[in-house]
């Protein structure tokens, strides 16, 4: 890690250098363990009772907290 990757631009330009030297194989798997991550924090927040965004509509679900 150098220096040029302690900016927001730096980082995202090391992240796409790292995406683009995946095999197509390992992107799809990558896409799919990010999209269960994606529904796990849902399903916790939908418990929680907290907001969140409906991935179907793209509407804000206000929470049940008070």
């Amino acid at each position: 890690m150098g220096w040029d990757q302690c900016t927001a631009e730096g980082s995202e330009i090391a992240q796409l250098r790292v995406w683009m030297g995946l095999t197509w194989r390992e992107k799809l798997e990558a896409t799919e363990r990010m999209s269960e991550l994606a529904l796990k924090f849902l399903a916790y927040r939908k418990k929680a009772g907290l907001p969140y965004i409906d991935p179907y509509t793209g509407e804000v679900v206000p929470g049940s907290r008070n």
